[in-house]
């Protein structure tokens, strides 16, 4: 079993939930992937970052944070031993508890230290090569190589300007065909009678549709309710009983909320 972090005391006293990501953000912020209900937690109380074979903990509230008895300021960090306690806000304590493999159950690679991105295409590097001249050869000779280079370096701006100038839609087209593939899921998975599978669905669309007409901060507030609710599932105590088509259809939702925060 992976890495599991749980919550003693406060109004998410009992929940506990397994480490997915490499990093991850706890707060009552939608865009955190712990979202907490207890309204004395901070927007981001605390980010835990999984290097180097440990995880560490870093202080992304305005208050000192106590680890194991030890006070950590504002943006300052800590390794998280199993078994100590961390005090990010009142009432209540974060506890870490590792058997086996500590690494996440699911890696997401080319994570930056601040947060999740997309890789942009390089420029296509272009190397010219310009040949030597000698007195011997003619004037017409000269004039064709001027064209050469001219030529070439137009080929250089062309690439240049469609790498700086052109729209990249690699990533909208890649979100419309996972939402698509979620809708089709949830529909399908919807006629089991699983309610909260059924509410998700109708959601997942109503988000959508509002992203589609323009409306970001309306649909970046639907996809953070979907985030709240799915949050808020009553914890497993087997992680085999986890039900993988809500998760994702939770991870859609904070990649949207993501993308929507960027835009802006």
């Amino acid at each position: 079993m992976p890495a599991v972090i749980s919550i003693e005391g406060g109004a998410d006293n009992g929940r506990a939930f397994q480490i997915e990501e490499e990093v991850v953000r706890i707060g009552r912020s939608p865009g955190s992937q712990i979202i907490l209900t207890d309204p004395s937690a901070p927007p981001t109380a605390v980010a835990v970052r999984y290097q180097g074979g440990k995880y560490v903990v870093y202080n992304r509230s305005t208050e000192t944070i106590n680890i194991a008895g030890v006070s950590i300021s504002k943006d300052q960090s800590r390794p998280w031993t199993p078994g100590e306690a961390v005090s990010a806000w009142p009432g209540a304590i974060l506890q870490l508890t590792i058997s086996g493999n500590p690494a996440p159950a699911r890696r997401v690679m080319g994570v930056a230290s601040n947060d999740l991105g997309t890789d942009k295409p390089a420029v296509p590097e272009v190397t010219t090569a310009t040949a030597t001249t000698t007195t011997a050869k003619a004037s017409g000779a000269k004039s064709g190589q001027i064209i050469v280079i001219a030529m070439t370096w137009l080929v250089i701006l062309g690439v240049l300007a469609y790498t700086l100038l052109a729209p990249d839609e690699s990533d909208s087209v890649a979100d419309e065909a996972r939402y698509v593939k979620l809708a089709a899921d949830l529909d399908a998975a919807a006629k089991g009678g699983n309610p909260l599978v059924s509410v998700t669905a109708e959601k997942i669309k109503e988000a959508r549709m509002t992203e589609r007409r323009g409306h970001k901060s309306a649909a970046r507030k639907a996809y953070g309710d979907i985030v709240v609710q799915l949050q808020n599932r009553p914890p497993v105590t087997k992680p085999e009983t986890r039900d993988p088509l809500l998760d994702r259809a939770q991870e859609f939702a904070r990649s949207r909320i993501r993308s929507l925060t960027e835009e802006e």
